[in-house]
C-alpha cells in the first residue's frame, strides 16, 4: 500500500486546498471590512481549522521526501547510490523545480509590470538586479531579500531540501531511524529557535517522508490493521480513523502542541496520507478532482496570492460566503495554470528544460 504517483498527486490536491483555506481565513484581519458567512461552521471554528491547515506546507515537504526517496529506490533499493548518480539526480530535480518557477516568475513580472509593483518591491538602486536574481532563483527567503510575492518563501525551502537530499540520504542509510529522531531532537538539544517559516521546522517532515518510503510504512501499517482490526465493521473503523485525525488536530493546536509544532508537523502528514490512501483516494468522484488539482498545484500556489491579496483582494472576498470565496479562487487559479501549461507547450518549454539538463550533466 505504498503511495503511487497518482496518490501523491491526490495528496498534493489536498494540500493545495488546505493552503487556500489557511491563507483565506488564518485570522479575522484577513477579511476585515468584508462580509463573510462561514455556514455551516462559525467564524471561530473556521479560524481554528485554518490555523491547523498551515500543515499544508508539511504535507508538501513530506511528499518531497517520500517521492525523491522512492525515485532513487527504483535503481538502488538500499539507497546506496553512487555519488555520480546522486549528483545527477539532484541536478535534475533542481533544474525541474527552478525552471518551472522561473517560467511563472517571468510571466508574472511581464503581466503585472504596468502596475508598478516591480519597482515597488525591488526598488531602483544598485541592489535591484541582485534582488531580482535572488528572487527569480527562489532564494529571497534564504537571503532575506525582497520577494515579489510573500508566499514564495517556500521556494527557498524547496531548493534547500533538494540540495540537502544527498546528505540526508547518506545519513539515513547509515543511521536509519536514529537519523529521523536526531533531526527531530537536534534543534531542541541545541536550543535553536524553531519557527514555522524556516528550514529547521520542516526537516523532520522531510526525514519522515524518507523513512515512510524506505521502510514501506504504509504497507506495514495496513497489514497490521488487516491482522488486528479485520473483525471491526468498516464504518466503525472509518470513525476510529476520523477520531484519530481530530485528536491530532486538537493536540497540534493545544498550548503544549504549539511548543512542539515541528514534531506534530512531521507526524500529521503521514496520517493525512494514510487516511487519504484508505478512503479519499478511493472515491471515484473525488479522486480524479484531487489528482487534477495536484497536477496544477505548483502553478496554483505560485499565482493564488496575486489574486487573493496583491491585486484583487476586494474581488476575492466579495462573494459573501467563505467557501464560495475559496471556490472562485480555486477555479480562477486552475484556469491560470491551464494557460501557463498551454504557453509552455507553445514555446516547447519541456524541450528547453531537457536541453538544459543535458548540458548541465555533460
Amino acid at each position: 500500500m505504498n503511495l503511487s504517483k497518482n496518490d501523491s498527486l491526490a495528496l498534493k490536491g489536498i494540500a493545495i486546498l488546505m493552503m487556500y483555506v489557511h491563507h483565506f481565513y488564518l485570522s479575522p484581519e484577513r477579511w476585515a471590512g468584508y462580509t463573510v458567512d462561514f455556514f455551516p461552521l462559525t467564524q471561530n471554528m473556521t479560524v481554528y481549522i485554518a490555523e491547523f491547515l498551515k500543515t499544508c506546507v508539511c504535507v508538501f515537504v513530506f511528499i518531497t521526501g517520500y517521492g525523491m526517496t522512492q525515485s532513487i529506490r527504483r535503481n538502488h533499493p538500499d539507497l546506496n547510490v553512487p555519488s555520480r548518480d546522486m549528483f545527477s539526480y539532484t541536478k535534475h530535480r533542481l533544474i525541474s523545480l527552478l525552471s518551472n518557477f522561473i517560467f511563472v516568475y517571468l510571466l508574472v513580472i511581464i503581466v503585472s509590470f504596468p502596475t508598478g509593483r516591480f519597482f515597488e518591491i525591488y526598488g531602483r538602486s544598485g541592489s535591484s538586479v541582485l534582488y531580482v536574481l535572488t528572487d527569480m532563483f527562489g532564494l529571497a527567503k534564504l537571503f532575506k531579500t525582497p520577494s515579489y510575492v510573500g508566499t514564495w518563501w517556500y521556494m527557498s525551502l524547496a531548493v534547500v531540501l533538494v540540495v540537502l537530499f544527498p546528505l540526508f540520504v547518506k545519513l539515513y542509510r547509515e543511521y536509519r531511524w536514529v537519523f529521523v529522531f536526531a533531526v527531530m531532537l537536534l534543534p531542541r538539544f541545541l536550543n535553536l529557535k524553531v519557527v514555522n517559516t524556516n528550514l529547521l521546522h520542516y526537516t523532520f517532515a522531510m526525514a519522515v517522508g524518507m523513512y515512510c518510503a524506505q521502510s514501506d510504512l504504509f504497507t506495514r501499517w495496513k497489514d497490521f490493521e488487516n491482522r488486528h482490526f479485520r473483525k471491526i465493521p468498516a464504518p466503525v473503523l472509518f470513525l476510529f480513523h476520523l477520531l484519530i485525525l481530530a485528536l491530532l488536530v486538537m493536540f497540534r493546536q493545544s498550548t503544549a502542541g504549539q511548543e512542539l509544532l515541528e514534531v506534530f508537523d512531521g507526524i500529521i502528514p503521514v496520517y493525512i496520507a494514510y487516511f487519504g490512501r484508505l478512503y479519499l483516494f478511493r472515491l471515484r468522484g473525488l479522486s480524479p478532482v484531487l489528482r487534477f488539482l495536484g497536477k496544477h498545484s505548483m502553478n496554483m500556489f505560485l499565482t493564488h496570492t496575486l489574486i487573493r491579496t496583491t491585486f484583487f483582494q476586494d474581488f476575492s472576498y466579495s462573494f459573501g460566503n467563505a467557501w464560495l470565496n475559496v471556490l472562485v479562487l480555486l477555479v480562477i487559479t486552475v484556469l491560470i495554470s491551464m494557460v501557463i501549461e498551454a504557453l509552455k507547450k507553445l514555446v516547447h518549454f519541456s524541450d528547453f528544460v531537457q536541453l538544459i539538463s543535458q548540458k548541465v550533466n555533460g
